[in-house]
């Protein structure tokens, strides 16, 4: 009589297969999270070219000036730079309820980076060197002004918005990114020092912006000692530890983490001279 032998694994089989697969996913997840990741960067930079093209149009139709960040009309009505030029966008919309209401801020579509931790209004802010705020005309004694865009050297080398860090509070979400060089210098740890002024060219110093070495995109990071002004007005290096900017001459480009050299990128004669 014939008799059938049964196969099947043995358990050492078993944990070979199971080791192999454990392997491959250890291998494979971080990749799938970089992919993803680089997907969100890719975003967030069309997201900057378009807002690049819709401020270009605005500067060209109010006489080459550029807007102020944040500022009230003669009527009492606050407005956000993003507000400004959302009629020149036709991704997003503006919000007028954030911050307790009455102030105009673009909102969703292409003001909201993908990878930003919050539904936090300004994940993108202006330099504030070029671009100020009403109250930084007030505490300043009028010394800032709205710019005229001919006052930008470099247009191809000067950062005009990049992605910022998080504010903890939308009450205080900067509309801008802190420029002036008491800023970059104050809180940056390690400390460091830059030129009082640039040379001519504004070729690079050699001091580069590390903000975000020591804090997260928590509460928790909040420590006056982990960040120059708060990271919700610093460059924030989310996507794989580069800041996507727009440059004043409307491209964009991502910059990788301890590459943002003042003098090459944020410094602007006449305008960034002012602490």
């Amino acid at each position: 009589m014939a008799t059938y032998k049964k196969s099947g694994f043995t358990l050492i089989e078993l944990l070979v297969v199971i080791a192999v697969i454990a392997i491959l996913a250890a291998i494979l997840f971080p990749v799938f999270a970089q992919v993803r990741e680089k997907a969100r960067q890719t975003s967030c930079l069309s997201n900057e070219k378009q807002i690049g093209l819709a401020m270009l149009q605005y500067v060209q139709d109010y006489d080459e000036y550029l807007p102020q960040a944040q500022f009230i009309d003669a009527n009492g009505k606050s407005w956000n730079w993003s507000g400004l030029i959302q009629p020149y966008v036709s991704n997003g919309a503006v919000n007028t309820t954030v911050a307790g209401g009455g102030i105009d801020v673009g909102q969703g579509g292409v003001w909201a980076c993908p990878s930003f931790p919050t539904s936090e209004w300004n994940n993108y802010g202006l330099n504030d060197a070029i671009c100020p705020t009403q109250n930084e005309l007030v505490a300043n004694g009028g010394v800032y002004n709205i710019q005229s865009s001919v006052i930008i050297s470099a247009p191809s080398s000067t950062i005009l918005a990049l992605e910022k860090g998080f504010s903890y509070s939308t009450q205080y979400a900067f509309p801008i990114f802190f420029s002036e060089a008491d800023s970059w210098t104050d809180y940056a740890s390690p400390s460091f020092s830059l030129p009082a002024t640039c040379p001519a060219n504004n070729a690079p110093s050699g001091q580069n912006l590390e903000p975000d070495d020591d804090w997260d995109d928590s509460a928790s990071a909040v420590n006056a000692n982990d960040t120059w002004e708060g990271p919700g007005g610093s460059p924030r290096f989310r996507h794989q530890l580069t800041c996507n900017s727009l440059f004043c001459d409307g491209h964009v480009k991502a910059i990788h983490k301890g590459q943002m050299d003042w003098c090459q990128y944020i410094y602007v004669p006449g305008a960034s001279d002012v602490n």
